[in-house]
């Protein structure tokens, strides 16, 4: 017991000399207390949400080559055409997509490298601002074949016929590369008898084909076989009545072309015949000194009427005119049966006058 009071006792005195200090002043004692000393809490780092480990990525994005095939306009839209890639988010939420290039067309090419082009689809941002990006190779394919908008029918002549049709006219989506004739015959040629299939074979640039077909029957002129067409059985008939008709103008025609040139020879003879005769009487009269010339044939200008006009008539006489019984046929010229020229010179019908006018008053 003893001992336990004597650790008390030593405990307090070191807790006074600790807590307390006795000070002298003014013949009193007082007591200092100290005040408590306190530990600092430690400062926190703010709290931040960690980022998803996950950005956002595509499930299927191609690695290979991807095909896609233009419409019946040569025309593909990628976002139709690569609809099956998606991308998602952290959440799984799905993506919006941009694409580098929304639409392309088949070149008029043969060139497959032509048609290859690199493509980059990308996500829009999550919610963390991130994006994902699909870069890919994507080949444009035509699967349409050319149509051929015309193509003949069924074609049935004789063979000394001319052979021809109208060529088929063909169209494709992209353009069209060949349209090529397949046949042992070529149009606008004559065509043995028997069947033949003539055949157009039209390919755009992507390969694919296109076929026109139609038959060619040909039958001999004389052919007594009645499975003939009924159409070729009518020309055969009216065929051999034009062939009579031909026969007969070749026999017509050469009749009357002799005809035609007998009737012309003859014409010629009697216009010759009466030039000669007329020529024959221009001698005759130019031997009996007389002239059968118009005034037509009056070189230089016309006579001068005005003077003409001032020659007086003479003067008027009632005397009465002689009776012709009365004239004797001594006053008469001897040659009696003179022509009766004509005169183209006033001068010249001025002296026939006077001649006449002498004659008769002798």
């Amino acid at each position: 017991m003893s001992t336990g009071h004597g650790l008390e006792r030593r405990s307090w005195s070191v807790l006074s000399s600790v807590f307390t200090r006795r000070t002298s002043c003014c013949n009193y004692t007082s007591i200092t207390t100290r005040a408590p000393v306190t530990t600092p809490l430690p400062t926190r780092a703010p709290v931040t949400t960690p980022l998803p480990t996950r950005a956002p990525e595509f499930k299927n994005c191609p690695t290979k080559t991807t095909t896609v095939h233009v419409n019946e306009h040569n025309v593909v839209n990628l976002k139709v055409a690569l609809q099956h890639i998606v991308a998602t988010d952290h959440h799984g939420n799905v993506l919006s997509l941009t694409y580098s290039t929304m639409e392309l067309r088949h070149c008029a090419c043969s060139e497959t490298f032509r048609n290859e082009h690199q493509i980059a689809v990308s996500t829009y941002p999550d919610d963390h601002g991130r994006i994902a990006t699909c870069a890919m190779i994507v080949r444009v394919h035509d699967p349409h074949p050319p149509t051929f908008v015309t193509c003949p029918s069924k074609i049935q002549d004789f063979e000394d016929e001319v052979i021809n049709w109208v060529k088929p006219t063909v169209t494709d989506n992209v353009k069209v590369y060949m349209n090529e004739l397949r046949s042992a015959y070529r149009n606008n040629t004559r065509f043995p008898d028997g069947n033949h299939m003539v055949t157009y074979i039209a390919s755009d640039h992507e390969g694919n084909i296109a076929v026109c077909s139609f038959r060619v029957e040909i039958w001999k002129r004389d052919s007594k076989d009645p499975a003939m067409p009924t159409t070729l059985q009518r020309q055969k008939s009216s065929g051999e009545h034009e062939h009579n008709i031909k026969d007969k103008l070749h026999i017509i025609l050469p009749v009357l072309g002799g005809i035609v040139l007998i009737a012309m020879a003859v014409i010629l003879y009697m216009c010759c015949r009466r030039s000669r005769s007329g020529m024959r009487n221009t001698s005759q009269y130019a031997a009996r000194g007389h002239t059968n010339a118009t005034y037509g044939g009056y070189e230089g200008p016309p006579p001068d009427y005005d003077n003409i006009a001032n020659q007086k008539l003479p003067p008027y006489t009632s005397s009465e005119p002689p009776v012709y019984e009365e004239i004797q046929k001594s006053k008469l010229p001897d040659d009696a049966g003179m022509d009766n020229p004509t005169y183209a010179d006033p001068e010249e019908v001025k002296v026939s006058v006077q001649k006449l006018s002498d004659v008769t008053k002798a």
